[in-house]
């Protein structure tokens, strides 16, 4: 872990010595969690959670950035089961620790206003267990490997700019049970975040 950070700081440092400009900010929000089992005996419910992120865009020309973000997500799981003829529902949750570098491209509307599409890799860190009422499922892959895609409304306010964003982030990764070795299934989630970021 310690690695892999230090590593996405020597990163963002490298290319900041090339940026037009540095912007640091942070965004948090709603979750609509769904997960995707692995099983077809179960079914997708949405289940709702929470994100908070740091983020650093850094500014390649005008338009185009690359915006590496370290954040925490709570990523509950809901589904129903159903086999002959039985039925029930399943609830669960994760911490992740997620780590995001997406490409940003800004595009201005006015002097106000801007979109900002983005898309790129992501790093998920599953954070201790998979919890339920009916005991903990201790997972056998907790670092995940997905793709993060989402577009952000910008409005120029103040010393910097208030972001409203929507985000798809899907893993790829499929999550393991420890004990008997099956998958579970793989996280899957809207993003709907409010954040504010300042040029330095």
């Amino acid at each position: 872990m310690k690695k892999i950070l230090a590593m996405a700081a020597a990163f963002a440092m490298a290319v900041s010595s090339f940026a037009v400009d540095l912007t640091v900010g942070g965004r948090a929000g709603l979750d609509l969690n769904f997960f995707a089992w692995d099983e077809d005996d179960f079914d997708t419910k949405v289940a709702p959670g929470f994100n908070i992120n740091a983020l650093v865009n850094i500014g390649i020309t005008d338009e185009l950035g690359i915006q590496p973000e370290i954040g925490f997500a709570h990523r509950p799981v809901k589904g129903e089961w159903s086999e002959s003829g039985y039925s029930g529902d399943i609830e669960a949750a994760a911490n992740v620790l997620e780590i995001p570098v997406l490409v940003t491209y800004k595009i201005g509307i006015n002097d106000m206003f801007f979109i900002q599409p983005e898309l790129g890799p992501k790093l998920s860190f599953t954070l201790g267990k998979l919890t339920s009422d009916d005991g903990d499922t201790e997972v056998k892959s907790p670092v995940n490997f997905g793709i993060a895609v989402g577009v952000g409304c910008g409005i120029n306010l103040g010393p910097g700019a208030l972001l409203i964003d929507a985000r798809y982030n899907r893993d790829f990764t499929k999550i393991k049970d420890k004990d008997d070795e099956e998958n579970i299934g793989s996280f899957q989630s809207v993003d709907l975040s409010v954040g504010y970021q300042i040029k330095l």
